[in-house]
């Protein structure tokens, strides 16, 4: 499974890497439109100790969202999913699926 969790996320994590090299002590990370957890995954190798907040308004909507995503929540206790979108304003909207 994890090989199928990786790719995205490389450029991401050398600069985290980077910014923790210069003193920022990250601790807690939020994932928006965190999809099935891919990018969390892979970037909580290089920060175990961290909190992760994982916003994905179609997990129940998307199948295959699901499947990885729950095996990537049973594996990560210090993550959380929130079931919402995130935006600049406070409103219901309509989202597609393709």
């Amino acid at each position: 499974m994890s090989q199928t969790l990786t790719g995205h996320s490389d450029l991401d994590r050398q600069c985290l890497r980077r910014l923790q090299q210069l003193g920022l002590e990250l601790r807690h990370l939020f994932d928006v439109g965190a999809s099935n957890g891919c990018w969390s995954n892979s970037v909580s190798e290089d920060f175990p100790d961290a909190t992760f907040d994982l916003f994905e308004p179609l997990i129940d909507h998307a199948a295959a969202y699901k499947e990885i995503l729950d095996w990537v929540l049973a594996r990560h206790p210090h993550f959380r999913l929130h079931k919402v979108a995130l935006g600049a304003e406070r409103k219901q909207a309509r989202m597609c699926l393709y």
